[in-house]
């Protein structure tokens, strides 16, 4: 019995820490296609570089370092789920990030965030930044965006900052990360 759980165990483990973020949604996302859920998205975000600072005897929920919500709505609710290799439940959220969702969607899908610029060919990088990622399915086809923050910083210096940060993609990302940030308050 006693070798019975630890080969359990073990192979828990092994399959826990192959655990990634797209097999993490792509599990989701046939749940999701499952329940005949066809309105949906993930808001994903996370840094590189930089130091994590965690508490004794917390547990990490996040996957490779990424926090990752799923919007989503059925029967005319929205709701929220931080998608994490912890249990964690759902939250009906207001109508508004997906009434906003749905009428952007197709620009969204044509627009990307410019690099911060600062004179005609000259740019500003940083080794580390954080980031937001949104994963949309439009017709069961994966579209991902990626936002880097850094880029919509650098209000007088960044020729793209008014660009960048009246995009549509980008206010999504700032209403989703409001109302995680008021859910997360709750």
């Amino acid at each position: 019995m006693k070798n019975l759980f630890l080969t359990f165990f073990l192979y828990s483990t092994q399959i826990f820490a192959q655990t990634t973020i797209d097999s993490i949604i792509s599990i989701q996302t046939e749940q999701l296609k499952i329940n005949k859920i066809k309105t949906f998205f993930y808001f994903e975000t996370y840094c590189t570089g930089g130091v994590k600072l965690e508490e004794l005897g917390e547990i990490d929920c996040s996957v490779e370092d990424s926090n990752i919500y799923l919007f989503w709505k059925v029967n005319n609710q929205c709701f929220l789920k931080k998608v994490s290799i912890c249990a964690t439940d759902e939250i009906k959220i207001s109508n508004h990030i997906f009434d906003f969702y749905m009428v952007n969607l197709d620009q969204m899908k044509n627009e990307n965030v410019k690099f911060y610029q600062t004179g005609e060919n000259s740019f500003n990088t940083v080794s580390h930044s954080c980031f937001s990622k949104f994963h949309f399915y439009n017709n069961e086809v994966l579209i991902q965006k990626i936002i880097n923050e850094y880029n919509l910083t650098g209000e007088h210096d960044n020729l793209n900052y008014e660009f960048n940060n009246n995009l549509r993609l980008v206010i999504l990302a700032k209403l989703c990360k409001k109302t995680i940030q008021e859910v997360d308050q709750k």
